[in-house]
Parts: structure tokens; sequence; C-alpha cells
């Protein structure tokens, strides 16, 4: 996973006692989610280009709980949403295999050896040259990600070093809220 770069595009700064299925989820919708809008837009407009063509069913009447009527484009909603996750979690993986410019990005699990200590705490000596190095910087923001000295000290590190550089804010529970929110809305 790790290997010698001269620029890293992005310096991931989290806390390791935030779960790490809700950092994964941030990532995905940090990295990922334009990628998967275009997806769903073009997936839901080639399916009502399909249905205005005859070869998809038109709208379909839905009732709700209070046996309202509601006139949704199922095709749509159905074919965009798919192309959505799918390429929400795996728009990473696609590029990898097609060989296409990768984000570089610096996340110490990764980049700095957790086996050895005395390789750790050269890493971890290092570690403003790695920021120095870093274009942008990504927190991955949790509860106690401010109480932490370590994750201070990148910040302040990174700031002072690359004064021109960007520093990006993903809340780790944003993005699990938005996909709860999107499985308990109806139709």
């Amino acid at each position: 996973l790790s290997r010698p770069v001269s620029t890293i595009d992005v310096f991931i700064s989290h806390n390791w006692s935030t779960r790490q299925s809700l950092k994964y989820i941030a990532l995905v919708f940090h990295f990922n989610k334009r990628a998967a809008m275009v997806a769903a837009n073009v997936a839901a407009l080639t399916s009502f280009a399909f249905q205005c063509l005859g070869v998809l069913p038109d709208d379909m009447v839905v009732a709700d709980y209070a046996m309202h009527l509601h006139h949704h484009n199922l095709a749509c909603l159905i074919s965009g949403t798919i192309a959505f996750f799918v390429t929400l979690f795996g728009w990473h993986r696609l590029v990898h295999v097609l060989g296409w410019q990768k984000t570089t990005v610096f996340l110490d699990k990764t980049c700095v050896c957790q086996t050895d200590d005395a390789l750790k705490r050269r890493g971890i000596e290092k570690l403003p040259a790695f920021l120095v190095h870093s274009r942008d910087m990504l927190v991955l923001y949790s509860d106690v990600y401010l109480e932490k000295l370590w994750t201070m000290y990148e910040i302040a590190t990174y700031l002072l070093l690359t004064p021109k550089g960007r520093l990006m804010v993903e809340p780790v529970c944003l993005p699990a809220f938005t996909l709860s929110f999107f499985f308990s809305s109806p139709l």
C-alpha cells in the first residue's frame, strides 16, 4: 500500500479511537461522491430516455400508508440509486483497475510502520516532512478529534508549514447520517 512519492495530494488526519466504519464511509463520500452523483444522473437520464422510446414502462403509481397516490418514475429512481451506490463504494477500485491517475494520500496506518517500534518512531519524527509535501489536509472530524494533542499537532504543523494548502474537514457522522436518512425515507 505504501510507496515513495515526491508529493502527497491529501494528508488524512484522523483519530484512532473513532470507529473504522465511520472513517471509511467518510473517505468514500469525500473521494467518490462527485463520480457517484454523475453516475446516478446518467443512469436516471438513460432510463428516462428508454421510457420515452417505449423500451421501459412509463411512470408507476404507488400508494403510501395513508393511501395517497404518488407518481414515481421507478426505473429512473432504481437505476439512479443503484448507479449511485455502486459508484460510491466502487469508484476508487475502478480508477485503480483502469490505471487512471490516482490521488496520493498519507494515512498513518499505512505510511508509518506499525510493527517495528524503531521504524515507527522514525516515521513519526518525519511527520513534518510529510505535511510540507502535502497539497491538502483532510480532517476526519469526530467528537474526540479536538481533544487529542496529536491531531491538534498535525493541524498546527500543516497550517504553519503549508500556508497556501487547503484544509478540508469531513465530519465522520455526516455521511453515515446521510445514508441512514436516505434508507429511512419513503419513496
